[in-house]
């Protein structure tokens, strides 16, 4: 991976060649549940999110940006980062604790309007439970229609991973395409995050229209 680019562009530069070069750059958005119930499989999304970032590393440019968010009653609000500078997750970082719920709703829509920079967006989301928010802002109607509009209008590819049995009901009330939706027991993370690298390779192999078509249409179906 040649990194040069970003050792040698100062801020502006780096931002600039972005903008210039939006069509062929790419933004993800990692947003892992982090609450109780993640404490036993921790070790196991922690290896799974870390052999998807250095397959993001070795076939992306390393001027696409990330943003890894962690939540569970709240929102760890990850700070964007080029591709190439990205750390991996650790024990340390990713710490689901008990006597948290898990607000999904709030940290959806918190994070989503919250982007600002103009980029090919792709949001991850990764959750082994329904919302379960003890203050909640958002609902699921809300989320749905702010992922409608970032679907639609702005050409996001949202994926949800959803280690419950009812996850493609939930991901669907909040406007996440069906086919966009893996459902799996918590114990296959490794499997589904190996899914998710295979759907991400298709994106990315595919041209502007044929990505908008596999967005709508899902990527795990194609």
């Amino acid at each position: 991976m040649d990194t040069k680019p970003l050792r040698t562009w100062n801020t502006d530069k780096q931002q600039a060649y972005r903008d210039q070069h939006a069509d062929a750059l790419f933004f993800w958005h990692l947003v892992l549940d982090a609450s109780p119930s993640m404490i036993p499989h921790a070790g196991a999304l922690i290896a799974s999110y870390n052999r998807y970032l250095a397959y993001l590393k070795q076939t992306a440019s390393p001027m696409s940006m990330t943003q890894t968010s962690l939540f569970a009653e709240s929102l760890q609000h990850g700070s964007p980062c080029p591709l190439g500078y990205t750390a991996p997750l650790t024990p340390e970082r990713y710490r689901p604790q008990d006597g948290d719920g898990t607000a999904l709703y709030n940290a959806l829509g918190k994070l989503c309007t919250e982007t600002t920079i103009k980029s090919q967006h792709i949001l991850i989301v990764f959750t082994d439970g329904e919302d379960c928010a003890q203050a909640p802002v958002w609902t699921a109607g809300k989320v749905k229609e702010l992922l409608t509009t970032l679907q639609e209008v702005e050409g996001w590819l949202a994926i949800y991973l959803g280690a419950h049995e009812e996850a493609l009901r939930e991901a669907t009330a909040m406007g996440f395409h069906p086919g966009n939706v893996l459902t799996f027991a918590a114990e296959k993370i490794p499997e589904a995050f190996q899914r998710l690298q295979d759907a991400t390779q298709q994106y990315l192999n595919a041209g502007k229209v044929e990505r908008k078509l596999l967005a709508q249409g899902g990527v795990f179906t194609a």
